[in-house]
């Protein structure tokens, strides 16, 4: 019985410290967790070895040895990690430098962030994967995440913009860096035109973009979903115009009165709890409304900048198509299309948000490739 306690608890230890080297690392980080159990289990095998010296605890204790070896390797020998202070806009803001430890990058990467609050922590496994690779990343707390002060709506897309460009200045100032790419997110996608629009940018990184603007992604969101639950084209039209409305609301008090008339009439239609989005009240977002009508088509036909999109065949955010079509037309982009993944490119074979989560294949291969590529052509 003691011998199968030993050899599962072993299995999850190596499970625990690969787990940092595959999607699961996105959701915990287990490094530093990895490094206390394995030096209980040295611990406990050198007991045991000494009360008896049989040849099975000589096995589990090299076994030990080389996970506590192979931790110690991983924490504190591939990259440094260092908390980096900047402001902007009298905020103060908080992120983490990931360089590698024994070569030299000439290339930052910094990392922009999606929608809502965001800290450091959703794109560490990313920078910690580039620095294992040789390519120095920072990720900070988003406004109002995290450390990072003020408030994470109190600025639109510009703000955010010139959050990042701080960011790149205080830690260019610091390092010896010649070249800076981006990696963009979701929503980041929009902030890095921005961004890149203001300050020198080498190259761009957008996961999940669509090309178009908020307000019709969000909008084509719904529309969408609707399509893979199989509803008429009636149905559809019928709830795109009321969404539209809703998304267009600008707190009119006549507007509103027509807008919750029509909610009402609505609420018992089969599409109006399967479009998901829909609520019995009407709310008004002054973010919002900074940021809805912002057109990347602007910034896409005067950058030259190289950029990357990735998208997966499960993204249900906005159709990959689209995608494509949206970014076809630009001699500086090109679209990589997974068969599988999510918005986040993850897989969920057991079933949506039910552990552990996948990487879709090729996808770690295919950025770190393009970034590498990138950051050696100066």
């Amino acid at each position: 019985m003691r011998k199968l306690l030993i050899i599962i608890f072993l299995i999850l230890s190596y499970l625990l410290f690969w787990s940092n080297f595959t999607a699961t690392g996105v959701i915990i980080d287990t490094r530093f967790f990895v490094i206390i159990l394995s030096i209980i289990l040295v611990s406990i095998f050198i007991y045991f070895l000494l009360k008896e010296r049989k040849p099975y605890y000589y096995i589990v204790l090299s076994l030990s040895l080389l996970l506590l070896i192979l931790s110690i390797k991983e924490y504190y020998f591939l990259y440094d990690e260092k908390e980096i202070t900047f402001q902007n806009d009298g905020k103060d803001f908080y992120g983490t430098l990931y360089k590698p430890k024994f070569t030299e990058s000439k290339c930052l990467i910094v990392f922009i962030h999606g929608s809502g609050s965001e800290t450091r922590k959703e794109y560490a496994f990313h920078a910690r994967h580039l620095a294992r690779k040789g390519i120095a990343s920072f990720t900070y707390d988003k406004r109002g995440s995290g450390k990072s002060g003020g408030e994470t709506y109190e600025v639109g897309y510009r703000g955010y913009a010139n959050d990042a460009i701080a960011a790149i200045k205080r830690v260019k100032s610091q390092n010896n860096f010649k070249q800076v790419g981006l990696f963009a997110v979701s929503e980041g996608e929009w902030v890095s035109l921005i961004v890149d629009s203001l300050e020198k940018i080498d190259f761009i990184l957008m996961v999940s973009a669509s090309g178009t603007s908020p307000f019709q992604q969000t909008l084509r969101e719904l529309t969408y979903r609707l399509e893979r639950k199989n509803f008429n084209n009636k149905d559809i039209k019928e709830a795109k115009s009321l969404y539209q409305k809703i998304l267009a609301f600008d707190n009119d008090s006549l507007n509103r009165k027509q807008i919750e008339s029509k909610i009402m009439k609505s609420q018992n239609k089969a599409w109006f709890e399967a479009g998901e989005d829909f609520s019995n009240e009407l709310y008004y977002y002054p973010w919002w409304h900074k940021v809805m009508n912002f057109n990347p088509k602007e910034y896409l036909e005067k950058t030259n900048t190289d950029i990357l999109v990735l998208i997966g065949d499960d993204n249900q955010s906005f159709p990959p198509s689209e995608t494509i079509s949206n970014f076809k037309r630009y001699k500086n982009i090109k679209v990589v299309k997974f068969d599988k993944g999510d918005h986040s490119l993850l897989q969920w074979k057991f079933g949506k948000g039910i552990p552990p989560p996948f990487f879709v294949k090729g996808y770690l291969k295919t950025y770190t490739k393009w970034i590498k590529n990138n950051c050696n052509k100066n």
